[in-house]
């Protein structure tokens, strides 16, 4: 009977271990739009930016190597980490416009997709970077430190 008890147990113990490591996955990037394409798709996320959180990544504004765009009223959370938040329209949008002006490199515009095909948000990048999911409803978009030109040229062109 005892040993009965204890296999309950480990059966227990191993399906509640099993349904935790579910939930710690990769989520995706869905690419909508790429390079001179995407414009109809960052013009409307700037229209509604109040709607938004919005952050960055790169070295400073000037530097930026992708924008990231977390939905307000929806139950997904994106947690950003070391992201850093965009607090006004008009900085976003100047930070836009150095993601469009990298001779090689042009920026995509992806859905963040986590579990079940659940969209969390949008990236405006030229980098594919991973999509981790944390918890159910909460993924992490891994940070892009620096435009790739900047492994060659610290000066920034």
């Amino acid at each position: 009977m005892c040993l009965s008890n204890k296999v309950k147990i480990g059966l227990i113990f191993s399906v509640l271990l099993l349904l935790a490591a579910g939930c710690a996955g990769y989520g995706s990037l869905r690419v909508e739009c790429a390079y001179s394409d995407c414009e109809y798709e960052v013009q409307s996320l700037m229209e509604d930016f109040d709607s938004y959180h919005v952050y960055y990544a790169g070295q400073n504004p000037r530097l930026v190597s992708g924008m990231l765009f977390d939905p307000k009223d929806d139950p997904n959370k994106i947690e950003p980490g070391p992201w850093t938040i965009v607090h006004s329209r008009e900085k976003a949008w100047s930070m836009i416009k150095v993601l469009g002006s990298y001779p090689s490199y042009r920026p995509k515009f992806s859905r963040v997709i986590g579990e079940n095909g659940r969209m969390y948000g949008y990236l405006y990048s030229y980098v594919e970077t991973p999509v981790k999911q944390l918890s159910p409803g909460v993924v992490k978009v891994l940070y892009i430190p620096q435009p790739p030109h900047l492994k060659h040229d610290r000066t920034g062109f």
